[in-house]
């Protein structure tokens, strides 16, 4: 049954990325073949394929994976990279294709996003909530010892990186332009709902995203503890620790018009990455298992999340308003 008809829905739900074809090319394959196992169907997958190169023959390359997949070509953005530019593409790829009751899965080609039932069930109980959107937190795939090796093709990405855990707020920790809200992803939302540069959360706040937690996942202190993280239904596997990631970082950090965030963040893990040829896994989180554990009362979860936003809402408020009298 297709996305479009599951529960006599006229709605789809479409998967919405960027592929860096110089770097990420090798991604690709898995990329499209994960999330078409989730249900996505050929038709309903868009891309964009960039590189500063409109010579370079890796963009006949992805087109030609996209076909083997029944997919529609990228479409190409020849130009150095911004995430800025980036997410003003990705916003306007949205609102051409994406139609009233249709839902997005926006993912970097580099995130697998991991649902605790099939999509369209949880369209269903997120729409049981009265939310537009779903946040997940972002689990970092690592290869054994922390190096980082290129992807091989034809060999499952979970065997490749067997290892889950947190490595963002573990070894890179948060700092004046970065925190908690970029370790999360906007993993599902309706037509009407536009992601945010770094597509973290919902342009517009929480009003706009609607989240099915309510207050929106950054904002609730537990979500810091990767304790809390391992178990969360609704995960992104993020297999961004790679043999490409030194060029990918140095490409990203020359570029003029870098985010601030990107910028910080960047910067920490390049130098973390060269003083250790990799993660140093001693300084990471490391979750027991290779998989989540499972999560048949993910609706419940949300449940206790939306009775607990409230209080955290208003903690939030008040400490706000101290840090700006202390001001």
């Amino acid at each position: 049954m297709t996305g479009a008809d599951k529960g006599g829905r006229g709605g789809t739900i479409r998967l919405m990325s960027c592929v860096g074809v110089d770097l990420e090319l090798a991604l690709l394959p898995f990329f499209l073949d994960h999330h078409l196992g989730l249900g996505v169907r050929p038709d309903a997958v868009h891309l964009i394929l960039n590189t500063p190169d409109a010579a370079t023959p890796n963009l006949d390359r992805a087109d030609a994976v996209c076909r083997d997949r029944g997919v529609a070509a990228g479409e190409r953005w020849i130009g150095p990279y911004t995430s800025d530019a980036m997410w003003e593409r990705r916003r306007d790829l949205q609102a051409r294709h994406v139609r009233p009751g249709d839902w997005v899965m926006n993912a970097d080609v580099d995130e697998m996003h991991r649902y605790p039932a099939d999509p369209w069930s949880v369209v269903a109980g997120l729409e049981s909530l009265g939310a537009r959107s779903v946040q997940g937190v972002m689990v970092d795939r690592l290869a054994p010892d922390g190096r980082l090796p290129a992807v091989e093709a034809g060999r499952p990405l979970a065997e490749q990186f067997p290892i889950r855990a947190d490595v963002a707020l573990s070894v890179i920790g948060s700092g004046k332009a970065h925190g908690v809200d970029g370790t999360l992803k906007l993993m599902l939302h309706r037509h009407d709902v536009l992601p945010q540069r770094g597509g973290h959360t919902a342009l517009g706040g929480e009003r706009a995203g609607r989240y099915a937690t309510r207050l929106r996942l950054g904002g609730f202190p537990h979500v810091a503890r990767p304790d809390w993280r391992a178990t969360f239904p609704f995960q992104v596997d993020h297999y961004k620790w790679t043999s490409t990631l030194r060029d990918s970082l140095a490409r990203r950090l020359s570029t003029p018009g870098v985010s601030p965030a990107g910028k910080e963040y960047g910067g920490k893990i390049a130098a973390h990455v060269a003083r250790h040829d990799g993660v140093r896994l001693a300084d990471a989180t490391v979750f027991d298992g290779a998989d989540p554990p499972g999560a048949d009362d993910w609706l419940d979860v949300l449940r206790r999340l939306r009775r607990q936003s409230f209080g955290w809402r208003v903690r939030g408020e008040v400490m706000r308003r101290l840090g700006t009298l202390r001001r």
